[in-house]
């Protein structure tokens, strides 16, 4: 991500892709409106969600145990990390 960024790659988010042509893809934003993006390469991603399912599986079986990354709520690998070292400092 930080990459992308730096090479000046634009990214949206909260978008639907609407459809695909030949100079670009054409979206529609949260607000309803659509809009014709000019671009040679898009890239699609989506689908992250959190996931606490393993927490809620082991949740009062009466071991102490702490959220951390994508069960806390959904995020990338940093924040995964970020929240990972905070909890062992926390315990």
């Amino acid at each position: 991500m930080d990459s992308l960024l730096k090479s000046g790659v634009t990214m949206l988010t909260e978008v639907k892709c609407e459809e695909i042509t030949a100079g670009g893809v054409v979206i529609t934003n949260k607000e309803a409106e659509r809009q014709m993006i000019e671009a040679d390469t898009v890239v699609f991603a989506e689908g992250i969600e959190a996931n606490p399912e393993l927490f809620q599986a082991i949740e009062g079986k009466g071991w102490q145990i702490y959220r951390a990354g994508d069960c806390q709520g959904p995020g990338l690998i940093k924040g995964a990390i970020a929240d990972g070292a905070t909890t062992a400092l926390t315990i």
